[in-house]
């Protein structure tokens, strides 16, 4: 009976229409969009100033709980380790999502996050300062195989790939019912080399892969940087072949190679994805000439740059 009167009170219920999801704003200061704070207790959530309060003191907890670490990830890194690691396009312990589709370079989509995992993935990583960078790495079968040891990242013997796309965050919505709504933008192809964390999600070392032709193109200019350097007969001969040719061995070439491509794609990325602002003077379809002619201009001495760089890391012991 009692079961009987509590079927009929539920279907007599009025039935609630579910809250709209709020839409993505454009060109705010901080790229962070959204007027109320989720789960408010004062107000209904009215109060503005209550809220701003309460997401500024979020994001404090996030970002001092990611410089303690939490157990998982690499965080004893000193920071000159990871400078080292960016010159050859090296992202040290960076958030990986593994979905069940893939994102490819300079494509931009849009994300529902709702799983639980991946919204501390976020919120964590919105804790910190720009720009918002993570690793896409797609998983067959998605989610549903992320706790299956066939396919975890850590294992040497995973069936899981590992090569993906590093992506960063544009802009962001927080929503009514506790989803985060990301737009996400493509940047580069890479590679996760060593997982650093596994739960609740996966954080990894982050290796980029230039292109071939990109590869190729900088060939010549980092033996020239080289052969300049060490006051050698250019082409470079190889270690044992030639006078000096002992201080030039392969993995120091190989670095000045990637070092050059690596800060050739990171220098074009300002032009390629000028849009990342979301900013509606802008357009996707009309390219900015200008940025263009300034990019072009200033490739040569970005790519020189960060082959000094690598040279001075090298000659001071770092290589």
């Amino acid at each position: 009976m009692h079961c009987l009167h509590a079927v009929l009170q539920l279907t007599l219920l009025p039935a609630r229409t579910p809250p709209a999801c709020g839409r993505l704003r454009r060109a705010q200061p901080d790229r962070m969009v959204g007027a109320r704070m989720v789960g408010a207790d004062l107000e209904g959530g009215e109060n503005e100033q209550r809220n701003a309060a309460l997401a500024a003191l979020k994001r404090s907890f996030l970002a001092s709980s990611a410089e303690e670490g939490d157990g998982g990830g690499d965080q004893e890194r000193p920071s000159d380790e990871a400078e080292d690691a960016l010159k050859l396009g090296l992202y040290l312990d960076v958030p990986v999502c593994r979905w069940g589709f893939p994102i490819l370079p300079h494509h931009r989509t849009v994300l529902n996050v709702y799983q639980a995992q991946y919204t501390l993935a976020f919120e964590k990583l919105l804790a910190t300062p720009e720009p918002w960078l993570y690793a896409h790495v797609m998983l067959p079968g998605g989610v549903d195989n992320l706790g299956s040891p066939d396919y975890a990242l850590a294992a040497a013997d995973s069936k899981a790939p590992r090569h993906g796309t590093l992506m960063q965050v544009v802009a962001v919505q927080r929503e009514t019912d506790a989803r985060l709504t990301l737009v996400v933008q493509g940047l580069s192809r890479g590679v996760a080399l060593r997982c650093t964390q596994a739960l609740p999600y996966a954080r990894a070392d982050f290796q980029l892969l230039p292109d071939d032709e990109m590869m190729l193109g900088n060939v010549r200019r980092s033996e020239a940087f080289l052969a300049a350097r060490c006051q050698v007969k250019w082409p470079v001969p190889d270690a044992g072949q030639g006078s000096g040719s002992s201080t030039l061995s392969g993995p120091l070439r190989r670095r000045l190679l990637l070092a050059a491509a690596v800060a050739e794609e990171t220098h074009w990325r300002p032009y390629e994805h000028a849009n990342l602002t979301l900013s509606m003077h802008q357009s996707l379809s009309l390219p900015d000439f200008a940025l263009g002619a300034a990019a072009s201009r200033g490739e040569a001495a970005a790519i020189d740059a960060a082959l000094a760089g690598v040279m001075a890391s090298a000659t001071s012991g770092g290589g």
